[in-house]
């Protein structure tokens, strides 16, 4: 499309308003827009770029619900500001009304609408959290301005600027702007000192229960209703039937409207009478059902049948009326069509259950696109593009075994790098602000059971490491030998028994962990804690906070870690000290215990530290030994082994990212702040947060790793390592981001959407077995009790649809309107 949005501009007028990654979104046809299209166009979405350009590029008109909290009425829990929207007058005459009649203090914003109308904002200094109060005042503000009488629901949408005002064929007309703006912020008192006090309520809630409807919908509907009709041509004996009907159309739209739209519904009367004075003389006991029921008795046309309730229900739903107005209009609905309420309210039902499942389906729609799109990037990764050339042709070795991904192997060599350096190497990622990191990393792979993680293991970490155990094991002995020559020495006041040296430990308590780690400070030696499953040292963090065992330090002692931080507890009579340590984790976890971990999000920021990597779930025949894959294979554990050998034996540094390292690690945060905003998960918040760090370690762990093949240690970091560092993090961060919105969803569906390749396989076979199309209702009798768990009708629908997507079978509609499946090709391999 030519007219592209302002995101500038949509986002400048979302600060002013106060949104911060919580904006909701609604998109609609024009009014005008034949009805099948508003049906079929309108949608609604949270702060998600994509989704706002999907609808632009639908021709749809974009708006914003001003208010905070949520996207109904019941959710709204903020009223940021006032607004009116002024129709049926000049520019002109509404600019006057705003800024030159003394009616209410200077706007904080005013948009031009690109149709024409303006929108006037007074922004509140503090959001008011009365919203029952804030619709009575804003029912009071469009009295005094004479604006739109309907802008008074908390969860109103308004037009986003930056975006454009489209045509009844999804056309662009004019962009929505912002033509006015002020620093000025308000209180309520500000406000409503400016308005008439309210009139007390001359109706009962019985009658304002059957009011007349509103004029607009009203109008709209006769003028439909008007075009099926015939026109009138003179001398056909039909004067007084029309007449009648202009007349009821006068009441309805007043004589004016109704004379013009009648002149042009029936020129050739038009020509011979003037239809706007015809109009005039109308009888006042003419009501708006009579022309209605004049459509129907004189010719035959009916404009109340299931499909035009359908219609006016999905009107009403896509206004987002509050549940009263939702009852006014149902009553008026039933009266008009002459059916009993509780046919029309059952029909309601019915659209509102269909369009939470489209919204579900949307929901799930993105989370399945979103993590699709994660796991595509993923493959991207070749450990060419990070790793030394020997490095790099061991671990291709070690494929030849298993056939792990490159990102699977890339992190665990990282990790492991990490665990073999000394105490004190560190990165400085900015002088200025003594932006400065230790080398470590908590890397975790996410996979299934039998993902094959303990070989994975032994070929990265164990084999290499072997050479620094057997280096602590023997002083180790000494240190114990030495104490134990002391001891004999001193009959009181006998010297502690030292703390083990490691490398590695796959278990600790917290107080153990304090141990020895101020052992590992007066070696200089870092810690690596492996585990073959983290499951149990995360479920332990679970349990302090529900007020189980232990101190909780445990929690607390892995977040301060994280960052080299010190230690000093007085809570035992030896006490406890370190200033600084170094300690990396590795380990795997299974996905669905994953899921349970962190649906309740990362309060935190626990799970941000941690740099998760999906280990899929392999299928694949070992290897044929000869006697140059033996060969092979020991060159490469023996490479691996020098390496982790040569880095143990390395002084500590600081290392330092050159000039434009320095540049491009200032954008990358200032944009992991954007995205953090920008972000409804709070999760990802966190995530983005920690972003810049980790890229920071792993650019300093990458360059490390090729000083050493190179045998010179630089200090100066390249801007290359970082650029090589921020797509890895960029990456993960997207698939952690898929991972945690999955996790949002109800348990079975998560699981569903994880399994979902055996499951579309699965579906396309039961649908196979039948010759035609089948129904959902079928296909689910088909599937076996297990595999039925988590496939809602809408997760079926999105299912559905991938499959027709995929073109080996064909989507349809039942008799009733439901949806079909047919099977037309075998299921890829």
């Amino acid at each position: 499309m030519e007219h592209q949005i302002d995101l500038a501009a949509a986002r400048h007028f979302l600060a002013l308003i106060g949104k911060n990654g919580d904006a909701r979104f609604r998109a609609f046809a024009h009014k005008s827009a034949p009805p099948e299209r508003k049906k079929s166009s309108a949608r609604k979405f949270g702060r998600d770029k994509d989704a706002l350009l999907q609808a632009h590029e639908a021709g749809l008109d974009i708006y914003v619900v001003i208010n905070s909290g949520g996207d109904t009425k019941s959710s709204i829990t903020h009223c940021v500001g006032y607004f009116a929207e002024f129709d049926g007058m000049e520019e002109a005459e509404q600019h006057d009304i705003l800024f030159k009649q003394d009616l209410m203090p200077e706007p904080s914003v005013v948009v031009r609408t690109g149709g024409s109308s303006l929108h006037a904002y007074w922004l509140l200094s503090e959001p008011l959290t009365d919203t029952a109060q804030w619709q009575a005042d804003m029912k009071r503000l469009a009295a005094h301005l004479g604006s739109d009488p309907s802008i008074n629901d908390p969860s109103r949408v308004m037009r986003l600027p930056g975006c454009w005002y489209m045509d009844g064929e999804g056309k662009p007309v004019a962009q929505v702007e912002i033509i006015h703006e002020s620093a000025a912020r308000y209180t309520r008192d500000d406000i409503v000192r400016r308005l008439p006090e309210p009139e007390p309520s001359t109706t009962t809630p019985a009658a304002d229960a059957v009011r007349e409807p509103s004029s607009d919908r009203t109008a709209s509907r006769a003028l439909d209703l008007l075009r099926r009709i015939p026109s009138r041509t003179p001398g056909s004996n039909t004067r007084p039937q029309y007449l009648k009907l202009l007349w009821a159309l006068a009441h309805i739209l007043g004589p004016e409207r109704a004379g013009a739209a009648m002149a042009m519904h029936s020129t050739e009367w038009a020509a011979e009478e003037d239809l706007v004075d015809k109009a005039k003389e109308a009888n006042g006991e003419v009501h708006d059902g009579s022309f209605f029921e004049l459509a129907r008795e004189v010719w035959g046309i009916e404009g109340y049948g299931t499909d035009w309730i359908k219609e006016q229900l999905q009107e009403c739903l896509a206004e987002s009326l509050s549940p009263g107005q939702m009852a006014v209009e149902v009553a008026r609905i039933a009266a008009e069509a002459e059916v009993h309420g509780a046919a029309v309210e059952k029909i309601l039902a019915g659209l509102t259950a269909d369009q939470t499942e489209a919204e579900a389906a949307e929901d799930i729609t993105a989370v399945i696109s979103q993590a699709d799109a994660a796991a595509a990037q993923v493959e991207t990764i070749r450990l060419e593009q990070y790793l030394p050339a020997d490095i790099t042709g061991a671990l291709h070795t070690f494929k030849q075994g298993i056939p792990y991904q490159d990102l699977t192997l890339l992190f665990a060599q990282l990790v492991m790098a990490s665990s073999c350096l000394k105490l004190g190497t560190r990165i400085n990622g900015n002088p200025f602000t003594d932006w400065e990191v230790p080398l470590n990393l908590y890397g975790i792979d996410v996979g299934p059971s039998g993902a094959k993680k303990s070989p994975l293991v032994k070929a990265i970490f164990t084999k290499p490491s072997e050479e620094i155990r057997d280096q602590l094991s023997r002083v180790n002995t000494d240190r114990f030998e030495a104490w134990e020559e002391e001891c004999k020495t001193k009959k009181q006041n006998k010297p502690l028994r030292p703390t083990a040296l490691l490398h590695t430990t796959n278990d600790y308590t917290a107080e153990a962990l304090s141990d020895q780690l101020a052992a590992h400070e007066g070696n200089g030696m870092a810690l690596l804690v492996l585990r073959d499953e983290v499951a149990a040292l995360f479920d332990s963090f679970g349990k302090y906070r529900q007020g189980g065992k232990g101190t909780g330090g445990d929690e607390q002692q892995l977040l301060e870690i994280f960052d080299g931080e010190g230690f000093n507890s007085i809570r035992c009579s030896k006490g406890r000290t370190y200033n600084r340590c170094h300690v990396s984790l590795y380990g795997g976890i299974q996905d669905d215990v994953l899921r349970r971990l962190i649906a309740s999000g990362d309060a935190n920021g626990k799970w941000a530290r941690c740099i998760f990597v999906p280990l899929p779930e392999m299928t694949y025949q070992l290897p044929t030994v000869t006697p140059e894959g033996r060969q092979q294979r020991r060159d490469a554990e023996r490479t691996l082994k020098s390496i982790a050998t040569a880095l143990w034996q390395e002084a500590p540094r600081t290392y330092e990212l050159d000039d434009e390292g320095i540049n491009l690690l200032s954008q990358y945060d200032h944009l992991c702040q954007q995205e953090r905003n920008e972000a409804t998960l709070n999760a990802v918040k966190a995530l983005k947060n920690k972003s810049p760090g980790k890229a920071l370690r792993i650019a300093g762990l990458l360059h490390i790793l090729h000083c050493q093949q190179n045998g010179q240690f630089l200090i100066d970091v390249p801007v290359a390592r970082l650029s090589e560092a921020i797509l890895l993090v960029n990456t993960l961060d997207n698939w952690t981001a898929a991972f945690h919105a999955t996790a949002q969803l109800e348990k079975h569906a998560a699981d569903a959407i994880n399994d979902r390749q055996r499951i579309l396989r699965r579906i396309h076979e039961v649908a196979g077995r039948s010759k035609g199309p089948v129904s959902w209702k079928v296909i689910r009798q088909g599937l076996k009790g297990a595999e039925k768990k988590g496939i809602t009708a809408a997760l079926a629908k999105v299912m559905l649809q991938q499959l027709h997507d995929m073109a080996i079978g064909q989507l349809g509609e039942g008799k009733r309107g439901g949806i079909t499946y047919q099977a037309l090709a075998p299921f890829p391999d």
